[in-house]
């Protein structure tokens, strides 16, 4: 993907993560570990979907910084799980300021958002970088060196889907993802 299907697809993984998380928590009494029982979870309010759909726009075209940065290598420590995994503490330990929590949510799932869509393509991603790697070719092409499991090849980085760029069928999904939260709110 490029960057401007990236930040489509990162509103729509946003909106339908915490739409969907929204949904949930609604009636769901958590299980932690150890027998430890929570309460029910608490929904996200709608300033935070705000927030979060907007910073996770702007947070996908983050992990191609590596294209601009000579010390990193493209797809390397910044497509990898690792980062991901630290914006995810700094998300849950910023959670007792809503503004902050919003941002960095809407940070995190906005990066996750595009090495997931990484994830689909021909190349893949290396999610253990370092200890996976990639196959690199002469041609300059390269694709990651495990099986892929759970991540089958569904697209050509530039190819276009249909008659539409990508990034169109993302912010309609998103639109609509929103539309009818809207209006299940509305109808309670």
């Amino acid at each position: 993907m490029i960057k401007r299907t990236h930040r489509a697809f990162a509103t729509t993984f946003t909106s339908g993560a915490l739409v969907g998380y929204n949904l949930l928590s609604k009636s769901t009494p958590v299980e932690l570990p150890l027998g430890v029982h929570s309460p029910t979870l608490q929904p996200v309010s709608l300033l935070t979907l705000g927030i979060a759909i907007v910073v996770s726009w702007l947070a996908a075209a983050l992990p191609d910084m590596d294209s601009y940065v000579p010390i990193f290598k493209h797809r390397g420590i910044t497509h990898t799980i690792w980062v991901v995994g630290l914006l995810s503490l700094g998300t849950y330990y910023l959670a007792s300021n809503i503004y902050l929590f919003s941002i960095a949510l809407g940070f995190t799932l906005g990066y996750f958002s595009h090495l997931l869509a990484d994830a689909y393509s021909i190349a893949g991603v290396a999610w253990l970088y370092p200890f996976t790697r990639y196959i690199h070719y002469e041609s300059g092409a390269m694709i990651v060196r495990r099986p892929r499991i759970f991540f089958w090849k569904l697209y050509r980085v530039d190819k276009k889907v249909g008659p539409l760029d990508a990034k169109y069928y993302y912010y309609t999904l998103t639109i609509i993802i929103l539309v009818v939260y809207l209006s299940h709110i509305i109808t309670l």
